[in-house]
């Protein structure tokens, strides 16, 4: 599903674009997609060990680390991601629009920083897309 060509203007997008209403929208279809089938896989994976049905959501870190690891689109909202959040005073730390636009606006208020940390992890003519350089630059400030 990630692979289908509706979802390709997600891959690696820039944060600029990504905050258009248009893209943050189909985003948000997406993981919504993803919520149902994991949900559906969790549930299956409960029932075959003869537990009862999950109750807890599909958890914010699993989902954006697959959108990470798929598509570039967004940082990870692990536990070491939230807590740099609130140090640098983006809110809100759970994964919404909401904290998709902090973070657009951190990523252009440290614009400089991010550009060095792209050049120096620059490889050949491959560019790592902005939100994996959020990504790394929030692992580094853990």
């Amino acid at each position: 599903m990630i692979c289908s060509p509706k979802y390709h203007q997600l891959s690696g997008i820039k944060i600029v674009e990504l905050m258009k209403p248009n893209n943050l929208a189909l985003l948000f279809e997406l993981v919504e997609k993803l919520e149902v089938i994991y949900h559906e896989l969790r549930k299956t994976t409960y029932q075959r060990s003869g537990k009862s049905e999950p109750i807890s959501p599909v958890s914010q870190s699993l989902l954006t680390k697959i959108l990470l690891g798929t598509l570039g689109c967004v940082p990870a909202f692990d536990r070491q991601a939230t807590t740099v959040f609130k140090q640098v005073g983006i809110e809100p730390q759970s994964f919404s629009k909401q904290c998709l636009l902090s973070i657009a606006e951190f990523y252009q208020k440290e614009s400089k920083a991010f550009q060095e940390l792209a050049g120096s992890l620059a490889v050949g003519h491959i560019d790592l897309p902005e939100m994996k350089l959020v990504d790394i630059m929030l692992q580094w400030k853990a």
